[in-house]
């Protein structure tokens, strides 16, 4: 996400996962974390201290995954991340 703000994908690369983490050095076993791809989740889900996540089978389209997190003391920060997801559909 720091480094791309799109990413393309074949109609058959339609499982990927996302591995993501905020710093804070004093307490990082106390942030939590809330991930959503539009377009396939409804809400935020929040996934407390696990820092990843996959997506299989995803239909071809656009998505935008987004993800935030917590500060060590549980307030959530308005630090959301986002990328565009493109999954093209077969040639056929």
């Amino acid at each position: 996400i720091t480094n791309s703000k799109e990413i393309y994908l074949q109609h058959n690369q339609n499982v990927f996962s996302f591995e993501f983490a905020a710093l804070d050095f004093n307490s990082p076993q106390s942030i939590k974390y809330a991930y959503k791809m539009e377009g396939f989740d409804d809400n935020w889900i929040e996934s407390g201290e696990r820092r990843f996540i996959t997506y299989t089978n995803l239909s071809p389209g656009e998505y935008i995954f987004k993800v935030k997190s917590t500060n060590a003391d549980g307030v959530w920060q308005n630090n959301s991340k986002e990328v565009k997801i493109i999954i093209s559909s077969p040639w056929w």
